[in-house]
């Protein structure tokens, strides 16, 4: 049976994305890995809603300090860790309770000292984490380890309409720059954009909820608003565009090849807009912005004019097979690291 640990946070503060991603990752690896057991280290559960964890088998931790020892009395054949507080000190502390000790990040801007690194953004490169991690480290890198659900590739989407008519509006679990209300103000604010049919997802974790049904009661839009769903790439393949944050969801948004206005909600983001703009696959608008009379509409009659080749570059950056080999990639670790162990012996 080979053990398989994730270590992350999810919460109101930071979003779900995290453990939405490695629940998706912990599925191929069941299957690549058969059997297997999975186990979810969280510091807390509190705030993690029972949808998100139902199926998986999660365990609060108390504290990430206590991870060590709970690894040293529990050991792992694979341990990935997902938070963007942990680096190769913590790491360091780990590895006595790992055989192979992976990384899933992005932003390349602290040491780590893990065996596997995983990086799915399309213009990630190992010059970005030159001196960051061991060089014996295996690299994961660029728009074929994009991990998202492979859903979001059996909803590319084929064609898109010459003009809209449907906006998908999500900024994922939690929203805690309270992006959604902000996008609503500049629906509200274009005569244009307000002719069109919405689906609004608030978000999980989102504590706004009430707060955006009323304003989208009080500025009359014509929106569907919805909690959360688990259909997301079927409705990015159903909806004309899309508006939400870069990021992991921007990645999907790339992969089915719906025409989006993505959204720069936090400092480390510029690159993947650089990026957007670089490969005309979308429209990218800064969060102040948003609310900003004329700043959305100006961006979707551009996705309206360009949809057909935004949606054709778009999936040309994200095959949406990333899952499958990442699992596949550190089973081939897992397997080469246990056979020279084996010698060694």
């Amino acid at each position: 049976m080979t053990e398989v640990v994730f270590v992350l946070t999810a919460d109101s503060h930071i979003g779900s994305g995290h453990l939405v991603r490695c629940s998706r990752l912990a599925k191929s690896l069941e299957q690549c890995l058969a059997p297997c057991r999975i186990t979810f280290l969280l510091p807390s559960l509190e705030e993690v809603p029972p949808s998100l964890t139902r199926e998986i088998h999660a365990v609060t931790a108390g504290s990430m300090d206590q991870i060590p020892g709970i690894l040293e009395r529990h050991p792992a054949d694979i341990l990935i860790l997902d938070c963007y507080a942990l680096d190769a000190e913590f790491e360091r502390r780990c590895l006595p309770g790992c055989r192979l000790l992976a990384v899933i990040d992005d932003l390349h801007n602290r040491p780590h000292a893990c065996h596997v690194l995983v990086d799915g953004n399309p213009n990630a490169s190992a010059a970005q984490y030159r001196d960051l991690v061991p060089p014996t480290a295996r690299m994961l890198l660029g728009g074929r380890y994009v991990l998202i659900a492979e859903d979001f590739r059996n909803c590319r989407k084929t064609s898109v309409p010459a003009s809209f008519s449907t906006g998908l509006v999500c900024f994922g679990g939690a929203d805690p720059v309270r992006a959604t209300g902000a996008a609503l103000r500049g629906i509200a604010a274009s005569p244009v954009l307000r002719s069109k049919h919405y689906t609004v997802i608030s978000g999980a974790l989102n504590p706004e909820h009430d707060q955006i049904r009323r304003q989208i009661e009080d500025s009359h839009l014509d929106c569907t608003l919805l909690r959360s769903t688990n259909q997301m790439a079927r409705m990015m393949q159903e909806h004309d565009f899309a508006i939400g944050a870069c990021g992991g969801m921007g990645l999907e948004r790339l992969c089915v090849g719906i025409p989006s206005v993505h959204v720069k909600i936090a400092d480390n983001q510029i690159g993947f807009t650089q990026l957007i703009a670089g490969a005309l696959a979308g429209v990218s608008v800064d969060l102040a912005d948003l609310p900003v009379p004329g700043v959305l509409e100006k961006a979707v009659l551009f996705l309206e004019q360009n949809g057909e080749q935004i949606r054709q570059n778009s999936q040309t950056m994200v095959d949406g097979r990333g899952m499958a080999s990442v699992a596949a990639a550190l089973r081939d670790e897992l397997t080469r690291r246990t056979g020279a162990e084996q010698q060694e012996g």
